[in-house]
């Protein structure tokens, strides 16, 4: 356990307001190199921060003299000291691992003792330097200190702190939109997201983000690979690639290359529920398994209207006389769906049939009958 050389007390913070205490002897040497990022924080409440801080690299802020502020490494992943100098090189704060958030930060709170520029400069414990991103903010706190997590996407965010502790706590969850498990309220994402899968023409399973290679331009049939596996699109479930397979069929039953998804993702046997009657009206050619709900053409308010036509002539042939025979037009009308397929009339008693064909056998055709020998 390394020596800490700030001990940031809040107590003595609260009641006396003294400057973080430091050892003259135990502090980073002034060789950082100024990045030119200003960590001013533009007024008092506000805060200041650069996520991608070096070790060995130094910072400038402008202090205004009386005023307090905190300076943290909090959200560092590597061991970090801080190191803080007046403009002439002079060692104001020092600090290793207080930082109240934990992993090796360190933190100062210090009153400005005079109005002007302020290095701080971050290393690696022991004073060495890296090219691995850490964090460094200045934060202007206003009037008494009053330590706690200021982030309100927290879960214990405190309305009332003045000071960012470190101690936030957020909740962890699937933070990926496209994930089955996705967690709305997650703000760091755990790592357990779980996405729904497809399976291609040849029965090899994909995440379903290979969706996206569907009409690409490029022929999905096997040469491409989605995460290692080869993807096969080259078929109708999946729309023959939606135009991106030289030469194939421009089928897609299912809609896929419109948004949709095949039954069962494409994996398995794909079982498609519906009417499997051609003769019903809501037929349909892509179901496999009858669901029974088939529906079929009825015709309601039948009636047939008859009206007297002229009597024909038939001249008489083979020594039979000519006569005149009856003839009559008919007009069926009815509600509904339905076609009608044969006309039945009762002559003296006797049924005769007389099949309609297509054109004459909808809602108002007319048909003319004439009677013969």
């Amino acid at each position: 356990m390394k020596q800490t050389f700030t001990n940031l007390n809040k107590l003595l913070l609260l009641l006396l307001m003294t400057v973080v205490s430091f050892s003259a002897s135990a502090q980073c040497p002034d060789d950082g190199v100024l990045y030119p990022f200003d960590l001013t924080p533009a007024a008092v409440g506000e805060t200041e921060s650069f996520a991608c801080v070096w070790g060995g690299e130094f910072y400038l802020f402008t202090a205004v003299e009386g005023e307090t502020y905190f300076i943290s490494s909090c959200g560092t992943d590597w061991d970090s000291q801080i190191t803080m100098r007046d403009e002439a090189g002079g060692l104001l704060a020092y600090d290793d691992d207080s930082g109240v958030c934990g992993g090796g930060a360190s933190q100062i709170t210090w009153i400005a003792s005079y109005s002007g520029d302020v290095k701080v400069q971050i290393n690696e414990f022991d004073c060495t330097v890296n090219e691995v991103c850490g964090t460094l903010s200045v934060t202007w706190l206003a009037g008494d200190l009053l330590f706690g997590c200021t982030d309100p996407a927290a879960i214990n965010y405190d309305v009332n702190a003045t000071a960012d502790d470190g101690s936030c706590v957020f909740v962890e969850g699937c933070t990926d939109e496209t994930a089955i498990n996705y967690n709305p309220d997650a703000i760091v994402d755990d790592g357990s997201c779980e996405f729904p899968t497809i399976c291609d023409c040849v029965g090899t399973e994909h995440t379903i983000g290979v969706l996206t290679w569907l009409g690409d331009n490029a022929a999905d049939d096997g040469f491409y690979s989605w995460q290692g596996q080869p993807v096969d699109f080259n078929c109708a479930t999946w729309g023959f690639d939606c135009g991106d397979i030289a030469g194939a069929p421009a089928e897609d039953p299912f809609g896929v290359c419109f948004g949709n998804l095949p039954p069962n993702n494409g994996c398995g046997a794909i079982d498609v529920f519906g009417c499997t009657d051609p003769m019903a009206n809501n037929f349909n050619p892509l179901a496999t398994i009858d669901d029974l709900s088939c529906t079929y053409g009825e015709c309601t308010m039948l009636s047939i209207a008859m009206e007297q036509l002229p009597c024909l002539w038939n001249a008489g042939t083979g020594g039979v006389p000519g006569e005149l025979l009856p003839s009559a037009a008919f007009t069926l009308t009815y509600e509904g769906t339905c076609t009608v397929d044969t006309l039945y009339l009762n002559v003296n008693g006797t049924a005769l049939s007389f099949g309609l064909p297509d054109g004459l056998n909808t809602s108002g055709s007319v048909l003319a009958l004439m009677a013969s020998r």
